[in-house]
């Protein structure tokens, strides 16, 4: 089949286009390679991690064993054997797992070109390009370590072969490749498989059964039958894979999908369809424009050739309508039965024959003068930039589930005695990415304790199933068997640390949160929001900071260290985590041991007895150097919730005051110094015999040099760090600030 334009171009012309693809090619790689790895993976991107980390028979087999509990992915296997591949050459950067969607993003603009041109002409092959480089949908998914750009770029190729086997001398050569680049889509994603069908339509539309000789038609018609059969058969089987019922899935109506296919296609994910639907339907009109402009220019063509290679309009119409429409039809209507639906990601497969369109609308508009094609130009790449500023600037899309920020959270406030408890337990791997420390890490709520506990109290089915399956996690739990795991953790530990993301699926009711909230002490809330599930981060304290009578009459005949104000400072001991991640404990008469890693945290562990009525007191803690130069210091109330005019008089209370080794500290011996001072007018209150001094010297550690698992990545700060990041970067030779606070 020829293009449908009329009048061939000139050498030199096309000799430019293609350097202007190259051109494009280029741009879009650079445009998915910048600040790839700003944002942290999320637990889909984890699950990528984990598939890929494992053997090649594990990953052929499709499980996935998430505390014990084998489920079956419901992704076929080929992006995870080529991502296996990539992480054993180059690691698991968060580069290297994005490798492979980025390359097959990039890949997409050329073979928009060649099939472009091959539909209509290079000018529209140049147009389609330029789209697809721009496209805000495929920068989203570039920068995501799943197969939706594979599996887009894989459809495409095939939908080229196809089209090139209508065309070729060697239509056997081409249709060989297309059967193998298809097979291929589809061991990607199911979601191919809708697409393939509608490549039996596009094969009897494109005359291939004449090229090949086949005869009677209805032996060819038979043949596409079961193409078409034989894909939505694959449809079927993967909406097998999602077995009701499902947590926060629910059936999407036709034009709730086609809404979601406009919005994605034309400005991406980053912007609201109800904020910015007039400059979409813009785009919607440029490409109903070029189908309408190619599908005539095809049937004038028509009119005017005969045999094998004459023009098909409804080769075309099937092309850039056909493999939208159909397939997201198909996807509804096996929707009615098992509400499979995700997201657009979930039909991203099917976009290039709207940017195909895009590109025919743009070659019709030149035939109407310069003006109009310039308008239409600004104002359609003027919305993709717009989207593509909002992916990388707005702070609604600077993560997508923010488990680097908390593993950079915890691994910067971590002390001896701490240990982290993971919900969900399926967020694990995600958050052992990015945890550089030295703690327990303990998944909860996980299936022994469903074991342990027998059937619910409820009496009612508690089989939770989640896109990976169905697990049987902590709905199937009775309380009581809950909590003797929670105390018996809490007995073991000074500090717990709970990392909670998304708990619906196995932890729907937040058991294990309100269990620590009920009977153990807050030290420390933070929420890190995010596109998707935002991470909350708590730390609890094991142990009451004011101690039982019992306890209490056991210091009463304790000396004081020293006095400040109406505190008696009885006991003292400092302790941090040394470069092995080894407990180091020291009192204050104590010499450096082993020493301290910048970027560590060093606490101080102070019990007091109250012999006075109190003000409201602060601490500051400081670290000074052998000069007297402070290093670091952190001010806080001893107890956050429990201010000292509260404090009963006789009470002893024990906390913790803590302050962060700077990441760079000159190696060498430091002091540890605690100064007291009223919260209202900041004065310092001076120290028992200690000659009108206020500063009280806890201990001498030494200060080894920063490990480079605790130097955080330029990029790679999140919190406060990131709204004060300083751009363009200002430099003093080799030292650049990335961000101040």
């Amino acid at each position: 089949m020829m293009a449908v334009t009329a009048r061939a171009p000139r050498a030199d012309a096309v000799h430019l286009r293609r350097w202007i693809v190259v051109g494009l090619t280029l741009l879009a790689f650079a445009l998915r390679l910048y600040a790839i790895d700003a944002k942290g993976i999320w637990w889909d991107e984890s699950l990528s991690l984990f598939r890929a980390v494992h053997d090649v028979p594990y990953i052929l087999s499709g499980r996935i064993d998430i505390q014990g509990v084998t489920t079956i992915d419901q992704h076929p296997p080929l992006y995870f054997v080529l991502l296996h591949g990539v992480l054993r050459l180059a690691g698991e950067s968060d580069l290297a797992l994005r490798w492979i969607s980025l390359l097959a993003a990039t890949l997409i603009v050329p073979l928009l070109y060649a099939l472009g041109s091959r539909v209509a002409d290079h000018r529209a092959g140049v147009w389609a390009a330029l789209w697809g480089a721009l496209s805000p949908f495929y920068l989203w998914y570039a920068q995501e370590a799943r197969m939706y750009t594979l599996v887009t770029m894989l459809g495409l190729a095939a939908t080229y072969c196809l089209w090139r086997a209508s065309q070729s001398a060697h239509v056997w050569r081409w249709l060989g490749a297309y059967a193998l680049v298809a097979a291929a889509s589809v061991a990607t994603h199911y979601m191919a498989a809708p697409l393939v069908a509608t490549h039996a339509l596009l094969a009897l539309a494109l005359g291939l059964p004449g090229r090949l000789g086949i005869r009677p038609r209805w032996l060819w018609i038979g043949t596409a039958a079961v193409g078409l059969v034989a894909g939505l058969l694959a449809l079927d089987y993967a909406s097998h894979l999602f077995a009701e019922p499902v947590y926060g899935r629910s059936f999407v109506p036709l034009s709730g999908i086609l809404i979601d296919a406009l919005n994605a296609y034309t400005l991406g994910i980053s912007v609201r369809f109800r904020q910015v639907w007039p400059w979409e339907l813009a785009y919607l009109a440029v490409f109903l424009v070029g189908v309408a402009a190619t599908i005539v220019a095809a049937i004038v063509a028509a009119r005017r050739a005969t045999g094998p290679g004459a023009p098909r309009p409804w080769a075309v119409a099937v092309l850039l309508l056909g493999q939208i429409l159909l397939p997201i039809g198909a996807l509804w209507v096996f929707s009615l039965r098992t509400s499979f639906y995700m997201g657009s990601r979930y039909i991203m497969v099917y976009s290039p024959s709207f940017y195909l369109g895009l590109g025919m609308g743009m070659r019709a508009l030149h035939g109407r003068g310069r003006v109009l094609t310039t308008v239409a130009a600004i104002v359609l790449v003027a919305g993709m930039a717009y989207s593509t500023q909002r992916y990388f600037g707005h702070a609604e899309y600077a993560a997508k589930e923010d488990h680097r920020g908390a593993a950079q959270l915890v691994t910067r406030l971590e002390r001896p005695g701490d240990a982290i408890i993971l919900t969900a337990p399926e967020n694990e791997y995600a958050f052992r990415h990015y945890y550089r420390g030295a703690l327990d890490i303990i998944p909860l709520p996980y299936p022994p304790l469903a074991a342990a506990s027998g059937a619910p109290p409820e009496g009612r089915d508690m089989h939770i199933t989640t896109p990976q399956g169905e697990l049987r996690l902590a709905s199937a739990l009775n309380r009581e068997a809950l909590a003797a795991e929670l105390a018996a953790i809490a007995s073991r530990y000074d500090r717990l640390w709970l990392v909670s993301c998304r708990p619906q699926w196995s932890d729907p009711e937040e058991r294990v949160r309100g269990w620590l909230d009920e009977h153990l002490f807050l030290d420390l809330r933070t929420y890190l929001p995010s596109y998707g599930s935002g991470v909350t981060v708590a730390a609890y304290l094991t142990q009451p900071p004011f101690r039982e009578a019992a306890a209490s009459a056991a210091w009463a005949a304790v000396r004081p260290l020293t006095r400040v104000d109406g505190l008696a400072l009885l006991e003292s001991t400092l302790s941090y985590l040394g470069p092995e991640g080894e407990a180091v404990v020291l009192d204050g008469a104590s010499a450096p041991r082993a020493p301290l890693p910048g970027g560590r945290v060093l606490a101080a562990r102070l019990t007091w007895r109250v012999e006075a009525p109190l003000r409201n007191v602060k601490h500051s803690l400081r670290l000074v150097d052998a000069q007297g130069v402070v290093w670091a210091q952190q001010d806080d109330r001893p107890l956050y919730n429990e201010p000292t005019a509260g404090w009963p008089l006789g009470a002893v209370v024990q906390h913790v005051a803590s302050v962060t080794v700077p990441i760079g500290a000159p190696p060498g011996n430091y002091t540890l110094e605690l100064v007291l001072y009223h919260e209202d007018d900041l004065t310092p209150l001076p120290v028992a015999a200690g000659n009108g001094e206020t500063s009280l010297r806890l201990g001498e550690v030494a200060v080894g040099r920063t490990p480079a698992a605790l130097c955080p990545a330029p990029g790679a700060f999140t919190g406060d760090d990131a709204a004060q990041r300083v751009t363009p970067a200002a430099r003093w030779g080799a030292l650049r600030l990335a961000s101040y606070s």
